[in-house]
């Protein structure tokens, strides 16, 4: 997540105009290098991305979709087709309702579903993850549009969860509403 945060940051810095001291393209592309490098250490055997410092040692939807959006993102591409493996895992872990954090206890969340459909929304100009066929990924953001639109509750914010009273303005959440904005 640390290094798809800041490939995201090393995309935005890097196309935004110089100001009076110059940045060196020559450092941004060897640590843009770096973390490709690291990510793709990082890629779990069953194809998904996870937080290895905790004691699951599994990979989850949200890192492995917050990973994909930072990639696409910077514009970077990852060795071994770990982008198109990292998506597979996605489609495999989509459940009614969107995508989890955890794959265990299967709970569907806005936040989660929002970054799969950012990711989603990323990919679809990238011809190496779909091929020549991108009914995968549009059908897999269109999924996202149709969830992501059936939380936004009366007062205009976005529930973290399906099952909300959707007059009750106390199921916003802010990163919620903030991830459906984004997506």
């Amino acid at each position: 997540l640390f290094c798809a945060l800041v490939l995201m940051g090393a995309f935005v810095f890097y196309r935004l105009p110089p100001s009076d001291t110059t940045v060196n393209k020559e450092k941004w592309q060897q640590a843009i290098q770096t973390l490709e490098s690291r990510l793709s250490d990082a890629h779990f055997p069953d194809d998904g991305y996870g937080d290895r410092l905790s004691t699951r040692h599994t990979p989850d939807s949200w890192t492995t979709a917050q990973v994909l959006a930072g990639v696409l993102s910077a514009g970077v591409s990852l060795k071994d087709g770990n982008l198109k493996r990292s998506f597979q895992y996605l489609i495999k872990h989509q459940e009614d309702g969107g995508w989890s954090r955890l794959e265990t206890p299967k709970t569907p969340s806005t936040e989660v579903t929002s970054w799969v459909g950012l990711a989603g929304l990323l990919s679809l100009h990238r011809p190496d993850i779909w091929g020549t066929s991108q009914e995968e990924a549009k059908r897999m953001v269109q999924d996202v549009y149709k969830e992501v639109t059936r939380r936004q509750t009366k007062t205009g914010g976005w529930s973290t969860f399906q099952n909300f009273d959707a007059s009750q303005s106390l199921n916003v959440g802010a990163y919620a509403s903030v991830m459906a904005l984004v997506f």
